[in-house]
């Protein structure tokens, strides 16, 4: 979004892993590591992208005491969403290297229609209550014979909110730098003729070394001041 060229190649990269999990469905163990495997680099490079965000940030504006509210809001998301994002890589990683997930995992022959299920662990499901107030009840029997109850998986909901909200709130409130580096708008004047063509520069963004929200009075070696304060020469 608001990246280098090189940043953007980098967030290709993990759009890649992202689609090597949705190729590869979970069908059999071997799949089921390709799958979450892919799942957790794709969110690692996500966290490499939100990264490099964060130093381009940092390495633009360094006085962050300056920084109006909205740059540092920017700033907070951008850093939250990125220990997020490794956070939640790290912990897949964690739970592939947990044990051995041969004996649980089904062998799903999806080719044919019903689809056919070899080995794997039995869920038994059912309502609990009574009309109108029931409520699915779940759970898994392990080997062993014991019964594990389903529950939901707070953690998949966290990150997908927060992979929801963060590019929302990083929209609103990037600074105008980051957004755009310099601008040039060139129009050609149509009455002229086509071998008179005349082009002029009818606007340009330039950069303010001040940060934010700030401009660089040159009369005044180079101190900065808010925009709407500045003394007019």
């Amino acid at each position: 979004m608001f990246t280098r060229p090189k940043t953007i190649v980098a967030d290709t990269r993990q759009v890649n892993c992202f689609a090597l999990t949705y190729a590869v469905p979970p069908d059999d163990w071997l799949k089921t590591m390709v799958h979450t495997g892919a799942f957790a680099s794709g969110l690692f490079g996500y966290g490499v992208y939100k990264l490099a965000l964060a130093l381009e940030f940092f390495i633009e504006y360094k006085d962050l005491l300056r920084l109006d509210l909205k740059a540092k809001i920017y700033a907070g998301t951008v850093l939250f969403h990125t220990c997020v994002l490794f956070g939640a890589s790290a912990f897949l990683v964690y739970l592939l290297l947990l044990k051995d997930y041969r004996p649980i995992i089904a062998n799903i022959r999806a080719d044919v229609i019903p689809a056919v299920v070899s080995g794997g662990l039995k869920v038994v499901g059912s309502w609990r209550g009574s009309f109108p107030f029931m409520w699915p009840e779940a759970y898994v029997v392990e080997l062993d014979g014991s019964h594990s109850p389903v529950g939901g998986d707070p953690c998949g909901v966290f990150l997908v909110v927060v992979t929801f909200l963060a590019p929302i709130v990083e929209a609103l409130t990037a600074p105008r730098e980051l957004v755009s580096h310099g601008a040039v708008v060139i129009y050609t004047d149509l009455e002229l003729e086509p071998d008179a063509v005349e082009t002029k520069v009818l606007a340009s963004v330039e950069l303010s070394p001040c940060g934010p929200g700030l401009s660089c009075d040159s009369e005044s070696e180079g101190e900065c001041w808010p925009r709407d304060q500045m003394p007019i020469c």
